[in-house]
């Protein structure tokens, strides 16, 4: 049952429905997370005063609203490896700091007397820095979560699942064609090495042509590898622009 709030106006709901319905979009997210954002809404909704509590949950906006925001930016957190400290100060992806203003007296006092402003995410714990397909999939039911309407969420979610398909199948060719160079030089350097006795220049030769192809192998293996993670990196930050602005427009 929803605890009262005084001046609350009718179907709009509580603060517990709130915290539940945060709760529930945010499932997505590592725990620690979720329960870092539930405890942060919630003592903003203390600090706004019984008298104030209904302001402060509409100027909020839903619950879907406050989701959007928190994941999209957890999500760049996590892709840059970004402590609590670093996102104190993140340009949000609209342009803002990555704050939510939003006009809550203090008690007693008349509305629009004082600015309260908190940030869009939980913004509690570290980024884990891995950028990797775990925070796509974050991305993707943050999306269908969020507060746009549904064709618009499958769009954007099957534009996102394209692109990593991309990067997947050219970092899969790069990993593969890396792969050939070093087998080849392999190869190269072992026929080299059957002849040395008979012929000594052509061993130097395929000696040389071998580690050549497996020096070209090593180096296409940390490109595919910088690839993959600035690919993935890159989805990740579109989807949490997609989410910002939707979440900002709704």
């Amino acid at each position: 049952m929803d605890r009262p709030t005084q001046g609350q106006a009718d179907g709009q709901i509580g603060r517990d429905e709130f915290l539940t319905q945060l709760e529930r979009k945010l499932k997505g997210l590592p725990a620690p997370e979720v329960q870092y954002a539930l405890a942060y809404w919630n003592e903003y909704l203390d600090d706004a005063g019984p008298g104030n509590e209904a302001t402060a949950l509409a100027a909020l906006g839903s619950p879907a609203d406050v989701a959007a925001n928190i994941i999209a930016d957890y999500a760049v957190r996590d892709v840059k490896g970004q402590t609590v400290d670093d996102a104190t100060g993140f340009t949000g992806l609209d342009g803002t700091d990555g704050a939510v203003s939003t006009s809550i007296p203090a008690d007693g006092a008349d509305v629009g007397a004082a600015t309260v402003s908190g940030p869009a995410s939980s913004a509690g714990g570290r980024g884990s820095g891995r950028g990797g397909l775990s925070t796509v999939w974050i991305i993707v039911l943050g999306l269908l979560a969020s507060p746009i309407a549904l064709p618009l969420a499958v769009a954007a979610v099957v534009v996102l699942i394209a692109l990593l398909v991309v990067v997947l199948a050219v970092v899969a060719s790069l990993f593969c064609s890396a792969v050939v160079l070093v087998g080849t030089g392999l190869i190269s350097i072992s026929m080299g090495l059957a002849v040395v006795v008979r012929d000594f220049a052509t061993t130097l030769l395929y000696a040389g042509l071998g580690l050549v192809c497996m020096a070209g192998g090593l180096a296409l293996f940390l490109i595919t590898a910088w690839l993959a993670k600035m690919g993935v990196r890159g989805i990740v930050l579109l989807g949490a622009r997609i989410l910002k602005r939707k979440g900002a427009t709704s």
